[in-house]
């Protein structure tokens, strides 16, 4: 039998009402991951890869209950550092945040904006739609059979590993805390200059 995908939620305050969704929607292969302030980059990495997570729903600000300065990652730069390190797991932002209007951020449920539309309609059209289009890239992808990439000598071998770590989601590239930092510090940047544009 062919393993499902797994959705995973990952947040520091889960929001029940998109939690409850994901989990009637995706029950059969949904998981959550709490963020703990004591969480840095790596144990939040190692929860994903351990989880096995296909689909990473990630909330836009991780760490709001935290007063540690290393542990103010983002979900964006987490992303970044996936798109990096692991890009077989795919990822949608959510956010409450206004300021993020415009930048593909699916909102989180709010009955005073979302008027005349309930919580599973918002979903179903702003958040489903796109889980399901990534569910049926991963089966897609998963249809691809390794073996037949190893064995077809018209692939080169350089993009055969990158294949095969694709498939098996083996890091890509293994980044050391200078790197992740230097990621991070690179996306402030570039925050720091889409905030001055606005």
């Amino acid at each position: 039998m062919t393993k499902l995908p797994i959705v995973c939620y990952l947040d520091d305050n889960y929001d029940l009402i998109l939690s409850d969704y994901l989990s009637k929607k995706y029950k059969q292969s949904y998981c959550e991951i709490k963020v703990l302030p004591t969480y840095g980059y790596k144990d939040l990495i190692n929860k994903i890869v351990e989880k096995n997570c296909d689909i990473l729903i990630i909330d836009s600000l991780l760490y709001k209950n935290s007063d540690k300065v290393e542990s103010k990652l983002t979900g964006q730069q987490l992303e970044l550092l996936l798109m990096n390190s692991y890009p077989a797991i795919l990822t949608i932002i959510v956010s409450q945040n206004e300021d993020l209007l415009g930048y593909n951020y699916v909102f989180k449920y709010n009955s005073r904006i979302q008027r005349g539309m309930s919580e599973t309609e918002y979903y179903d059209k702003n958040l489903g739609c796109i889980i399901d289009f990534y569910l049926n890239k991963i089966c897609r992808m998963n249809s691809v059979n390794n073996n037949e990439i190893k064995d077809n000598e018209g692939i080169d071998t350089l993009l055969k590993e990158m294949i095969e770590c694709e498939l098996n989601k083996t890091p890509k590239y293994d980044l050391s805390k200078k790197d992740v930092d230097r990621l991070i510090e690179k996306f402030q940047r570039i925050e720091e200059y889409v905030n001055k544009q606005k």
